[in-house]
Formats: C-alpha cells, structure tokens, sequence
C-alpha cells in the first residue's frame, strides 16, 4: 500500500486483528476517505503504475482505460462504479475492504477519531429471590 506496515508494540490488538474487537468507523464522504488515505499507495496489477489509494477513481479509471482488453466484462463494470466522485455505496464497500485489510488505514481512523466501539450487550443479572433465615 505504499506506507511501510511496522509493527508497533503500543498498538490495540483490533489495530492487527479486526476480530479482536466489533467497531464502526465515521467515514461517510469522499473528503474523510481521502484524509485517512493520505499518502498510501497502491499500484495498477496490470503495469505496475503508482496511484493514491483515494481516490479509488484515480486507480479504477486508469485500469478501465488502459486495461481494458485483459480483464473480464465483470471487472470493468465494478471499476467503473468506483470511477465517480460521489460516496456511494460501492466506494463505501471499497472502503470497507481497505479498512479490513490495511493496518495504516486503521491506525489513521483510530488517530482521527473515527473509531466507535460496540460493546457486547451486557447480560441482565439474574434477580435472586432472597430467603431470610
């Protein structure tokens, strides 16, 4: 993704294991996605050119053009749907995946505040019927 990945000792476990804790992240416009994408990258599996991660329209319409004879009817359509500059729900899915499959990408909405928790909800105490002596 461009960034180098180190591993940070100080880190949350969720940061490494997106299954260590449920969280929903407050990114819901194409200007909070680019600021927590900020300086990665990505590159063109086709021919290795270098792209920023966001906007996915950068990436995508560059494959859509220049690829288009190499990949499969399916492909074209899904990249096309990530070339516009609205935040749909395909580019929230696209970032849905960088945010499961990228380190940085967690860190940087864990260091914006995006980051909300979902506490499992609490078991009810059972009520004791108490029997004095």
């Amino acid at each position: 993704m461009g960034a180098e990945t180190k591993i940070d000792t100080k880190d949350e476990p969720w940061i490494s294991d997106v299954r260590a804790r449920d969280f929903i992240v407050a990114v819901s416009d194409m200007e909070t996605a680019a600021k927590v994408c900020e300086g990665l990258y990505t590159h063109c599996t086709n021919c290795g050119e270098k792209f920023p991660v966001w906007p996915p329209k950068l990436l995508m319409g560059h494959a859509v053009a220049e690829h288009a004879k190499e990949v499969t009817t399916q492909q074209l359509t899904g990249w096309a749907a990530l070339c516009g500059d609205e935040f749909t729900q395909v580019q929230a899915h696209y970032f849905g995946i960088l945010l499961v499959t990228t380190v940085a990408v967690r860190r940087r909405c864990r260091d914006l505040g995006l980051i909300k928790f979902i506490e499992p909800p609490q078991e009810e105490t059972p009520k004791r019927i108490v029997v004095p002596n």
